[in-house]
C-alpha cells in the first residue's frame, strides 16, 4: 500500500495554480479506498494551518501559487471587509468576517488569496498585522463581580472581548459605551487587555451613535492647530486676491440650489438663451486658490479624502472657515470660481465648451424644494424671488429636460430610488424616517453637474494631464446572472449571455419597463445591486452607468479631494503651465496611490454614513416593539426574508425561524422560500404585513415577524427608555446629489 504523501508532494501536484478536489488528488496519487478518508483529514489540517487553501467546490490549492496582498483593511458594518492593496494594479481582496484574525479597521495587513473567481474577483484571509492603524476600539462595557469589566466590541468581526482591570475602567458602569485602548492583544490562553480612555454614553442616548462612529472609523472633527492657523491667516474677501486672468461673471444671474440644511455651497448655475442656442454656465468654488498644494491644509484634506455626513452632523474635509465662508458661494458676496460654459442645441446635445477662472456673485441661495415648486406650480409658488431669477430657472428646467432626454437616448441607467431621511427633534432624537425621492430640481442639478464633469474629463484627457478619473465598470457576470434570476421571478425577461456582455441601455430598458408598476422600486433596487462599485483610477476607463466614455469629478472640491486634484490640473492647462517633464512624471507616479487611497476613504465614509442611518432606524423602531406595519419583500435568502416598510421607511428582516413551525426550502433560482407543508411562499416584491419583533440596537438590526402568526415571547431590550417627543424637527445634512 502506498504511503500517504506529505505537504511537499501535494504542493507539487497543485503547481501553477491548479485546483483539485480530494478525489482528484487521491486518483493522481493512486491511493486505495481505505486511505482516502485519511487524505481528506490531512487536507483539512493543512488548510487550517494555512499550508493549503480550499475554494468553492471543495477544491484545494497551494498557498504559494495564489500569492499574498499587503494593504489597508476596511471593515464594513456587516462584519466583512476589504484589503486595498498597496499595488494599485491589483484588485481589492474580499475578507470574510471569520478570516480577519485580530486585525482592526485601518490596519496594514498581509492577506493570503484563497479564492479567485472567473471574473477576477478575489477572496482571502488575513495572515498577520503589519502595522496597527490604531489600538483602540469601541464597545459595550459590562462589570464583573470582581470590579473588573469586559468590553464587547461593537464590530461583529472581532472574535474577542477585552478585559479591563478594575483600576482602568475610568468609572464606567455596566451598559455604557466606551472607547478602549488595547494594551495587549489576545493570545492563546490569554485574553486581550486594555483600559477605558473615554466614556461615550448609553446606546439609546441621542447623538451617541455619531460619537461612536467618529471613533470607530477614525474620523476627526477637529483640525490640527497648524491648519487652523493657516486658514485664519487667509484674507476675508476677494480683495486680497489678484483677479488677473479671471473673467468677471458678476453680471450673470447665478444661483445656488442645495438642501435646506446645507451650509457649504460649492456650485452655482446660470442658463442663458443666445439665438437658437442655450448656454449653461457652471461655476465651482475655487478651493485651489485657498488651499495651495503641499500646504498643511492640503495634507489634512488628503488624509480625510472626503466629508462625512451623519444625521444632524457633518465631519468636513476642510475647516469651516473655508467650506462655509471663504469658498462657499454665498449670495451677495463676490467669490472666486473655476468653471465651464457649455452650449447646447435644441435637442440637449453639447456643441461647444469654454473653460474659465472667474469671479461671481450669487443672486440667490435656493433650495431643491423651492425650485421644484417652481417647476410644478409656476412663478406663483415663489412670490418672494426676483423675477429675473425665476426666468433663468425656467430656462434651466427646460434645458435639463432636453438633457435628460439626450441621456436616455444614449442609454444611461437612471435610478430614481428614494433614500431614507432621518427627521430629528431639537435634542437629536429620531421622530420620523421618510423616503426622500428626487424632484425636478435634484434632476436638473444632477444633469448640469454630470455635463460639467464630462466636459472637464474630455479636456484633461486631450491634454494628457495626470488626474483621477471616475470609473464605473460593467457589472460582474455572477451579479448579472443573479439579477436575471430575480427579474424572472418578477415576470421580466432578461439575459446577460455567457460572458456578461451587456450595454447600460439594456438595463435601462428593464427599469423603464417597470415604471408605473408596484414592483418598480424593487426592480431599480435589484439592478442597482448588480452594478459594480464606482472608484477612482488614473486611467480613463469610462462610466458604465452614465454611458460615458470619459468622466471624472470636478464639481465638489469643498467635500471631495479628487475634485481638488482636477481643479489644479485644469488651472495648469488654462494657465499654460504644465510644468517640466520631471514634474509631470512625478504627478503621474503619484496618481495610482492617490486613486487607491481616495477610493478607500470614500468607501469608509459611505460605510460610516450607512451605519449611522441603520443605528437611527433601530433606535426609532425600538420604541415600536409589537406594532404592525405594511411592507414589501425586497430580498429572500436562506436565513430569512428582508422587508422594506413604506412608512416609516425602515428595512428589517424576518428570520426564517419566525416564518412558522414548518420547514422552509430556499429556491435559489427563483429567490423564494417555500413552506414544505403548507406551500406558503415568500418571494421578491410580495406585499406583507409585519410586526416589530426584536431590535438589537448595538448591531443596528430590526427583526420582524409576519403579523398573521402568533406572537412569540420577546425578551425586553436592555437599556431601552421610551422618550417623549421634544417638538421641532431637524433634517439630516446631506451633500448635493449622489455618489456616481
Amino acid at each position: 500500500m502506498l504511503r500517504l504523501p506529505g505537504i511537499e508532494k501535494i504542493e507539487s501536484l497543485l503547481a501553477d495554480g491548479e485546483m483539485l478536489t480530494a478525489r482528484e488528488l487521491a486518483d493522481r496519487l493512486g491511493l486505495a479506498p481505505e486511505q482516502r478518508p485519511l487524505l481528506r483529514r490531512r487536507l483539512q489540517k493543512w488548510v487550517a494551518e494555512g499550508s493549503l487553501v480550499m475554494a468553492r467546490g471543495r477544491r484545494f490549492g497551494a498557498v504559494r501559487d495564489l500569492g499574498q496582498v499587503v494593504g489597508r483593511l476596511t471593515r464594513l458594518p456587516a462584519g466583512y471587509g476589504f484589503v486595498a492593496p498597496d499595488d494599485p494594479q491589483k484588485k481589492d481582496l474580499f475578507i470574510p468576517a471569520h478570516a480577519q484574525a485580530d486585525a482592526l479597521h485601518g490596519d496594514l495587513v498581509a492577506a493570503q488569496i484563497v479564492e479567485i473567481q472567473p471574473d477576477g474577483r478575489q477572496a482571502g484571509r488575513i495572515l498577520r498585522v503589519v502595522e496597527r492603524h490604531s489600538r483602540s476600539l469601541v464597545g459595550l462595557l459590562q462589570r464583573t463581580y470582581s470590579g473588573a469589566a469586559l468590553v464587547d466590541p461593537l464590530d461583529s468581526g472581532f472574535g474577542f472581548e477585552v478585559l479591563i482591570p478594575a483600576q482602568k475602567t475610568a468609572g464606567a458602569q455596566s451598559g455604557e459605551l466606551v472607547r478602549v485602548e488595547i494594551q495587549r492583544f489576545a493570545e492563546p490562553g490569554q485574553p486581550a487587555t486594555g483600559a477605558v480612555v473615554e466614556r461615550l454614553g448609553r446606546p439609546d442616548d441621542p447623538g451617541v451613535e455619531v460619537e461612536v462612529l467618529i471613533r470607530k472609523y477614525g474620523l476627526d472633527p477637529a483640525f490640527p492647530s497648524e491648519v487652523i492657523a493657516e486658514v485664519e491667516a487667509l484674507p476675508g474677501g476677494i480683495e486680497g486676491w489678484s483677479l488677473e486672468g479671471r473673467t468677471d461673471f458678476r453680471d450673470k444671474i447665478a444661483v445656488t440650489v442645495d438642501g435646506a440644511s446645507a451650509k457649504d455651497f460649492d456650485d452655482a448655475i446660470c442658463v442663458e438663451r443666445r439665438g437658437e442656442s442655450t448656454w449653461l454656465h457652471v461655476f465651482i468654488a475655487d478651493v485651489d486658490a485657498f488651499v495651495p498644494e503641499g500646504s498643511a491644509t492640503d495634507v489634512e484634506a488628503l488624509r480625510r479624502g472626503t466629508s462625512v455626513y451623519f444625521p444632524g452632523r457633518a465631519v468636513p474635509m476642510l475647516p469651516e472657515r473655508l467650506s462655509c465662508e471663504l469658498c462657499s458661494l454665498r449670495p451677495g458676496v463676490p467669490r472666486l470660481t473655476q468653471g465651464v460654459s457649455l452650449e447646447f442645441d435644441g435637442e440637449g446635445r453639447r456643441v461647444a465648451t469654454r473653460f474659465h477662472q472667474g469671479v461671481i456673485e450669487s443672486r440667490a441661495r435656493l433650495t431643491y424644494e423651492q425650485v421644484a415648486a417652481l417647476a410644478q406650480g409656476g412663478r406663483e409658488a415663489l412670490p418672494g424671488v426676483d423675477q429675473d431669477v425665476l426666468a433663468m430657472l425656467e430656462r434651466a428646467l427646460a434645458l435639463a429636460g432636453e438633457m435628460e432626454r439626450a441621456r436616455a437616448r444614449r442609454g444611461a441607467v437612471d435610478f430614481d430610488l428614494p433614500e431614507p431621511e432621518i427627521l430629528m427633534d431639537l435634542e437629536g432624537a429620531t421622530v420620523g424616517i421618510e423616503a426622500r425621492g428626487r424632484n425636478p430640481a435634484h434632476r436638473m442639478i444632477e444633469e448640469f453637474m454630470i455635463a460639467a464633469n464630462e466636459a472637464v474629463a474630455e479636456h484633461l484627457l486631450e491634454k494628457r494631464e495626470a488626474v483621477l478619473y471616475r470609473v464605473h465598470e460593467k457589472p460582474p457576470l455572477d451579479r448579472l446572472q443573479r439579477l436575471a434570476e430575480a427579474l424572472d421571478g418578477l415576470g421580466y425577461s432578461f439575459s446577460c449571455g455567457r460572458k456578461g456582455q451587456i450595454e447600460p441601455a439594456r438595463l435601462q430598458q428593464i427599469v423603464a419597463a417597470s415604471e408605473g408598476r408596484p414592483e418598480h422600486p424593487l426592480v431599480q433596487r435589484l439592478v442597482l445591486r448588480a452594478m459594480a462599485l464606482a472608484r477612482y483610477d488614473p486611467a480613463c476607463l469610462g462610466h458604465f452607468g452614465l454611458a460615458l466614455e470619459r468622466y471624472l469629478h470636478f464639481t465638489s472640491p469643498i467635500r471631495r479631494y479628487p475634485d481638488l486634484l482636477v481643479h489644479r490640473a485644469l488651472r495648469r492647462v488654462l494657465g499654460g503651465r504644465p510644468g517640466s517633464g520631471g514634474q509631470r512624471a512625478e504627478r503621474e507616479a503619484r496618481m495610482p496611490e492617490l486613486a487607491v487611497e481616495c477610493s478607500r476613504l470614500e468607501r469608509e465614509a459611505e460605510a460610516a454614513e450607512r451605519e449611522a442611518i441603520a443605528w437611527k432606524m433601530a433606535a426609532f423602531m425600538a420604541d415600536r416593539l409589537g406594532e404592525e406595519f405594511d411592507g414589501t419583500v425586497v430580498e429572500v435568502a436562506p436565513h430569512g426574508v428582508h422587508v422594506l416598510l413604506g412608512e416609516p421607511y425602515v428595512e428589517g428582516m424576518i428570520p426564517i425561524a419566525r416564518l412558522g413551525q414548518e420547514y422552509f426550502r430556499y429556491d435559489a433560482a427563483r429567490r423564494r422560500l417555500v413552506g414544505q407543508d403548507s406551500g406558503t411562499v415568500y418571494r421578491l416584491g410580495q406585499p406583507i404585513r409585519v410586526r416589530v419583533d426584536r431590535v438589537d440596537l448595538l448591531r443596528h438590526l430590526v427583526d420582524f415577524a409576519p403579523a398573521r402568526l402568533e406572537a412569540a415571547p420577546r425578551p425586553p431590550r436592555a437599556g431601552s427608555r421610551k422618550r417623549p417627543g421634544r417638538g421641532g424637527r431637524r433634517r439630516s445634512p446631506r451633500p448635493k446629489g449622489r455618489r456616481r
